[in-house]
């Protein structure tokens, strides 16, 4: 019986390929309902945006942009945790953006992190 059942197992029939990727296929299907999160055209897209900019309006409003995102990302680490007032952060943002352009020191503080 052992050997029966171990001859089976070693040639026994092999299971149908398209049995196989119809299982396949129907787990796609299952995920394709629901909202999948597509980070590279995200990213693309983000990129898109600033080469638009850029012919549109050059190198120093593309780096105007980044100042302001940067600002906008640390003082919501400081201020959302303390309030929750998202105009608040806007226009703390926005000062001290308008200060960073002009002022070299607060410009350091707020430079990229590499």
């Amino acid at each position: 019986m052992l050997i029966r059942w171990l001859q089976q197992v070693l040639f026994g029939p092999l299971p149908n390929a398209g049995a196989l990727g119809q299982g396949e296929q129907e787990g796609r299907a299952a995920r394709a309902e629901g909202k999948l999160l597509d980070v590279v055209r995200e990213a693309l897209k983000e990129e898109a945006e600033e080469l638009t900019e850029l012919v549109a309006n050059g190198v120093p409003a593309i780096r105007r942009r980044r100042m302001r995102r940067r600002v906008h990302r640390r003082v919501s680490q400081v201020i959302d945790s303390t309030w929750d007032a998202p105009e608040v952060v806007d226009e703390v943002t926005e000062r001290l953006a308008n200060v960073a352009e002009v002022d070299p020191y607060y410009a350091r503080l707020f430079a990229e992190e590499k």
